[in-house]
């Protein structure tokens, strides 16, 4: 591995930043240059490369630390949104997300018939914390759904 090589894996941001000042300074002054090449081992000229890749690299770094930061609050901003719609549909019970105009009905079915649909709305009414009218209608859409092809 070279000097140059080594420099570049080992050095330190605070190295990086000396040692780009010292190569400016250098410029085309013949003894600046030996002094940088005898305290590196390697000339101005050489390590500019490297030095282009280590910048770029940084900055890169500090970007994308950027984004990330930029992500989590739009995530936390998303989270928390989510939330507040959850909430929202937690807490209306399904029958009034049913689309359509609401209207009282009023059927003939048999005794025994309705007396299972009245059990039915009392499970749901006791398993969902809905009134037994919500319930009834919530019964029904589902029976449509499940039953019709519309």
């Amino acid at each position: 591995m070279t000097k140059i090589e080594k420099f570049y894996q080992t050095a330190t941001d605070s190295e990086w930043e000396t040692m780009a000042t010292l190569r400016k300074e250098a410029g085309k002054d013949a003894a600046k240059i030996s002094s940088f090449k005898a305290q590196y081992g390697f000339t101005p000229d050489s390590i500019r490369p490297y030095e282009l890749m280590h910048f770029h690299e940084l900055e890169k770094q500090r970007q994308a630390a950027q984004d990330l930061e930029k992500l989590k609050e739009r995530n936390a901003a998303l989270q928390c949104q989510i939330e507040s719609l959850r909430k929202r549909w937690v807490t209306l019970p399904p029958c009034r997300m049913m689309e359509g105009e609401r209207v009282k009905a009023t059927f003939y079915a048999t005794k025994e018939s309705l007396e299972r649909f009245d059990r039915a709305a009392d499970r749901v009414s006791e398993k969902y914390g809905y009134k037994k009218y919500l319930a009834a209608a919530f019964i029904l859409e589902e029976l449509l759904t499940r039953f019709t092809d519309a």
